[in-house]
This record gives structure tokens, C-alpha cells and sequence, in this order.
């Protein structure tokens, strides 16, 4: 093992201890650690800071760069509560699970199920959930997190591969 890939298994390892640990928080404790450890992910990580910049300038161009840097920020403390949410979502009874998720238009859905010709179900807001997603560069923490979606109940297609199309389509199409 080269020291790259020593690190990158000591960083997956270490990373694995912190969420089994801060998976045992109250939720409010664990969104404001993770949203620590996403400020601490923007100092730290210069590679996913400058990518960040870099979209945000592409997507608000008549923004300043202060205003970007200040949105750039407040997405990598969201997804450090979005890493705490979905690590801790199976240890969360089911009540508290009713009472953070609010379903709309379930109607809607059944009668797309019904048809038996599958359908797209999309969250926005509160809890995501992604079903569409593009692999990750280390591939212990890919399996680790498709691992944790199939325990939710999550299919992953795999974003921007022909495959991944095709499986897309091949879930709707058996329904």
C-alpha cells in the first residue's frame, strides 16, 4: 500500500469511527457537529472549495465573490448535517421518523404504481434522498454508503453512465 492509498484508508477508517459516533447524538448535537465538520471540510478540502467556487461562479455570475464564498461555505455546513441525518436515519425511532418527514400527493404515486409502469419519486427539502448519484473516488465509502441506502429502502443508479440510464429505465419500466 503507497502512502495515497494509506491515507485514503486511514481518512475512510477515521471517518467511519466519527459517524458511528456522532450517529448516537441527539439530532440537534449531530446536525451542529456536522455542520462543524463541513466548515472544517471548506478550510481543508481545497480541492471541493475551488470546484464549489467554481460552479457557483457559472451559476451566479452576477454575484460578487464575497457572496459566493459565503454561499460556497454555507453548502459544505449542509452537507456535513446531511451526512449526520442520513448516518443516523436508521437509529431513529419510528416515531421521530413520522414526525420529520411530511408526504405529499401519495395518492399521486399510487396511481403512477398502479399503472404498473413504475414511477420517480422525488424529495426536496427537509430529508433528501437520492436515488440518482454519481460514484464517489473512494470506493470503500461507495460501498459503505450504497450498503447504507439499500438499508433505507434506496436503490442507486449510478449518474452519467449508459448503464445507469438504462437501469433508470428498466426500474420504471418493471414498475
Amino acid at each position: 500500500m503507497n502512502g495515497k492509498e494509506l491515507s485514503r484508508a486511514f481518512r475512510y477508517g477515521l471517518g467511519r469511527v466519527l459517524v458511528a459516533g456522532l450517529t448516537r447524538l441527539p439530532p440537534e448535537v449531530g446536525r451542529a457537529v456536522g455542520a462543524a465538520a463541513g466548515r472544517v471540510g471548506w478550510w481543508t478540502v481545497a480541492r471541493d472549495r475551488r470546484l464549489a467556487l467554481d460552479n457557483l461562479r457559472h451559476a451566479f455570475p452576477e454575484a460578487d465573490e464575497r457572496a459566493r464564498r459565503r454561499l460556497a461555505r454555507r453548502v459544505f455546513e449542509e452537507l456535513g448535517r446531511n451526512v449526520f441525518d442520513v448516518a443516523a436515519w436508521p437509529r431513529r425511532s419510528p416515531e421521530y421518523r413520522r414526525r420529520k418527514l411530511r408526504l405529499e400527493g401519495v395518492d399521486h404515486l399510487r396511481q403512477a404504481l398502479a399503472t404498473g409502469r413504475g414511477a420517480l419519486l422525488l424529495a426536496a427539502e427537509g430529508f433528501r434522498v437520492q436515488a440518482v448519484a454519481r460514484s464517489l473516488r473512494e470506493p470503500r465509502l461507495q460501498r459503505w454508503l450504497d450498503g447504507h441506502r439499500r438499508a433505507l429502502g434506496v436503490r442507486t443508479i449510478p449518474r452519467g453512465a449508459v448503464s445507469g440510464t438504462r437501469a433508470a429505465r428498466r426500474v420504471l419500466e418493471e414498475g
